[in-house]
């Protein structure tokens, strides 16, 4: 998948990368920042590392599956329906315990939506992408440049 780094309104558009699904239903345009809304399907091992913002706080609305997240020093077993808050400044990751789960992702501000977009590519299925390799160098390199860009550092 190629990755891109313009960032035009992003409403209703499909992205993906290895094993994540991401469909933009409001975007930060629309809300002067605010926040964006990100429908993530996400499949198991796809997880981020451990990381922190500086900018941002999240808000998962668990619509199927269940993720363990790890917030801190707390843990907590997520399942259909439960709202989990990451606020920005604490160590944060999850765990997908299900072979896929599918989350409302709410950011705020919504800029961070531009992070999403730069290391995903247009998508046009409507299941997430399978987690068939590992990234390359390059990818690897471009994925850490971006997290650094939008103050996303690893823990």
């Amino acid at each position: 998948m190629q990755m891109t780094m313009s960032s035009p309104a992003l409403k209703n558009s499909v992205r993906a990368f290895t094993g994540t699904r991401l469909q933009f239903e409001v975007s930060a345009e629309e809300t002067n920042n605010a926040l964006a809304i990100i429908e993530m399907q996400m499949l198991a091992s796809a997880e981020f590392p451990r990381h922190v913002h500086d900018h941002e706080d999240e808000l998962y609305i668990l619509k199927e599956g269940e993720i363990t997240f790890f917030i801190g020093d707390d843990i907590i077993q997520a399942k259909p329906g439960s709202k989990i808050f990451l606020p920005r400044h604490v160590p944060h990751h999850f765990k997908i315990t299900t072979d896929k789960a599918v989350a409302t992702l709410v950011v705020t501000p919504g800029n961070f939506q531009n992070f999403y977009k730069s290391i995903s590519a247009p998508y046009k299925l409507n299941d997430a992408p399978p987690v068939d390799r590992g990234l390359t160098d390059e990818e690897i390199t471009h994925f850490i440049t971006m997290a650094n860009r939008y103050g996303v550092h690893f823990v």
